[in-house]
């Protein structure tokens, strides 16, 4: 699948990343790679290139010096697959020029390799990277972000081991319905755990019960109607006292969010990129994947329902906030709405 796929590749440049800052962090998509592959070029989400650095050493900063927040690495390396072997064929990084007050002329310098990969002349194998390049195709279905993160149509999908092509693959995105229904934060957020967790079931997927105008759903008029509590998840934020709990966009479904009215008075609420511990509260920390137990009521004041928290708690590394079935609930109830 792809999403786990993705996740186990990158997992390594992410996992420190995400356990300190709050995963819906502002970042930036990045200038990819290029590679030829039976004579097209394509877009490459991944960076062999820094596997090397990590193995023998960091980047020389001073040839590679991002000029731009949309390149973090200085530099753009083009590969490509001859005789089922990645070779790097060339390496060039960006240069900035001011001409004017406010206005700048970007342009592309060659490197000399040398200077990078000690005594090494164009082409370089690189033997030194095992692990899968993505090559995105198609229309894009959903823009996410962050470095690699969006989703196409489809991935040619190449398996490197040593520097030797070991196995290719086409995924169509079209038709994972799990992509196509989970949201960017969840899908890292699961996959950050080392092993399977095993899940319970006794929750309702958040997007079962808001539309995409946030209006309250069928569903969720039924635990009004009986004043009974449920269980739900979402990422936990508390913007100047304004508490909430969101859901992401999918490429299937839009962003929600759901009011937080009343909140239970022994949580302490740990800010963003903070590290808190009380031997006298439960800490959730904003900004992460929670669940809460909770019941529906109005705020005439904001016009519009929300919940009333009875308790809540922080979701362990790979608990998902998105239900398995909730693909076939979300269109059975397009159905009935229909």
């Amino acid at each position: 699948m792809r999403a786990m796929r993705f996740v186990s590749q990158h997992l390594r440049h992410l996992i420190l990343f995400l356990t300190i800052l709050p995963l819906q962090v502002f970042a930036t998509a990045q200038v990819p790679d290029v590679l030829l592959y039976q004579g097209e070029e394509y877009a490459l989400f991944e960076e062999p290139l820094e596997d090397y650095f990590k193995i023998f050493g960091n980047s020389p900063d001073n040839i590679l010096k991002p000029v731009h927040s949309a390149n973090w690495r200085g530099y753009q390396a083009t590969w490509e697959i001859k005789n089922g072997k990645l070779l790097l064929i060339k390496l060039q990084r960006e240069e900035v020029k001011v001409t004017a007050p406010g206005e700048f002329d970007f342009h592309t310098k060659d490197i000399t390799i040398s200077d990078i990969i000690s005594n090494k002349t164009l082409p370089v194998f690189a033997e030194w990277y095992s692990g899968t390049l993505i090559l995105p195709q198609g229309k894009k279905l959903q823009y996410i972000h962050m470095p690699y993160a969006s989703i196409y149509e489809r991935e040619i999908l190449l398996e490197i081991e040593k520097g030797i092509l070991a196995k290719s693959a086409m995924h169509d995105n079209t038709k994972d319905e799990k992509l196509l229904f989970s949201s960017y934060t969840d899908r890292k957020w699961v996959g950050l755990a080392r092993n399977t967790v095993l899940d319970s079931v006794d929750w309702i997927d958040a997007r079962l019960l808001v539309d995409k105008e946030n209006k309250l759903s069928r569903l969720a008029g039924k635990y009004v109607k009986k004043r009974e509590t449920f269980k739900t998840r979402g990422i936990f934020f508390d913007y100047q006292n304004q508490k909430r709990l969101d859901i992401e966009e999918t490429v299937k479904t839009p962003s929600i969010e759901i009011p937080i009215y009343k909140f239970p008075d022994d949580i302490l609420i740990c800010p963003i990129g903070k590290t808190c511990q009380d031997k006298n509260f439960n800490v959730i920390s904003e900004g992460k994947p929670v669940e809460i137990e909770a019941c529906w009521m109005e705020n005439k004041k904001e016009g519009r329902a929300g919940v009333q928290v009875i308790a809540i708690r922080q979701l362990k590394l790979g608990e998902t906030m998105h239900s398995a079935n909730f693909p076939a609930e979300f269109i059975m109830l397009k159905k009935i709405k229909n």
